[in-house]
């Protein structure tokens, strides 16, 4: 009986082992941060492009990986560092270009991950701009600066004998300076040159207007009633202006203007206007006589119920009249 017992265990402890799943190893577990490998190798550029005009410049790109190396297969493009060993950025320096067309070039980044590339694109010169966009000068003459901009070295020439040319200083325009125009209005053409060719500028010079006043004599009472009235006649645009401040002029549109004075309480006086336009400019003589209305100072007397003396001096203009203590 108790054979046939351990022979039952047995039998019914095999059964439960074959029904059982097998077995597997967990998992290791990971912890956050730890470190279980060697990390794989990589390699990345910030961008796969750069653009450069003409006048060049300088721009980066970003490595992303370790131990690299870096090349680019044209002259007048410059990088550095050209290696490092952790995360990076190459400093990419581009020249001006002096051709007449656009070129490029490739920047190579190389790790043990393989390699990766960067074009480089320069664009061509381009022509000439000009500001102001065109140029009028006034009939009698005068000198303005024009900026000129070009991405490569430029000249400036004219042929014609009423208008000069010459570079600025700094090399950024030309000043075109015109002699007095005489006659009808006229046009000058400037040439600028750079390496794409040359590219015209006009500058026109007005045409001799003349400037005609109704009259180049005004005169003032010393206590003005009214302002007075010159009229202009100019086929530019004039401007009119005072050398003494009792005198002001205002403009009447384009027809004129009109010219205030102050009252003169003093000696006789004089002042000019003068009006300008493209032509020249011309004058007229503005006068005003002394004060005639005698002057007492002081103006009024306040005296005491004692008595007193006090001073009264009377003048009309710087002329005294009389001075006499009133007791």
């Amino acid at each position: 009986m108790r054979r046939i017992f351990i022979i039952l265990t047995i039998l019914s402890l095999g059964f439960i082992a074959a029904n059982l799943p097998a077995c597997t190893p967990a998992p290791p577990t990971v912890i956050p941060g730890e470190d279980i490998g060697d990390d794989e190798t990589v390699l990345d550029l910030s961008t796969e492009q750069l653009s450069f005009g003409a006048v060049g410049g300088e721009e980066r790109v970003r490595v992303e990986g370790d131990v690299w190396s870096a090349e680019v297969d044209e002259t007048w493009v410059t990088i550095g560092p050209k290696s490092g060993v952790i995360d990076g950025v190459i400093i990419v320096t581009v020249a001006k270009n002096a051709t007449e067309s656009s070129r490029s070039a490739t920047l190579t980044v190389k790790n043990d991950a393989g390699s990766k590339s960067v074009t480089i694109e320069q664009a061509a010169p381009t022509g000439v701009e000009f500001d102001p966009a065109s140029l009028e000068l006034a009939a009698g003459g005068e000198s303005v600066v024009v900026t000129v901009t070009s991405e490569s070295s430029w000249e400036a020439t004219c042929e014609s004998d009423w208008l000069k040319v010459v570079r600025t200083d700094d090399l950024t325009g030309f000043t075109a300076t015109a002699r007095n125009n005489s006659g009808e209005e006229r046009t000058a053409v400037v040439t600028v040159t750079n390496l794409r060719g040359p590219t015209t500028y006009e500058v026109s010079q007005r045409a001799h207007t003349e400037l005609t006043l109704s009259t180049d004599i005004l005169q003032f009472e010393a206590t003005p009633t009214a302002p007075k009235t010159v009229t202009v006649t100019s086929e530019s645009e004039w401007m009119v202006s005072s050398d003494e401040g009792w005198l002001t002029v205002s403009k009447n549109g384009t027809t004129g203007f009109t010219a205030t004075a102050s009252p003169n309480a003093g000696d006789n006086r004089s002042a000019t206007v003068t009006v300008t336009n493209s032509a020249g400019s011309k004058t007229v003589g503005v006068s005003q006589v002394a004060t005639t209305k005698p002057i007492l100072d002081p103006g009024s007397l306040n005296l005491s119920a004692l008595g007193g003396t006090v001073s009264v001096a009377v003048t009309r203009g710087s002329q005294m009249l009389f001075n006499k203590a009133q007791g």
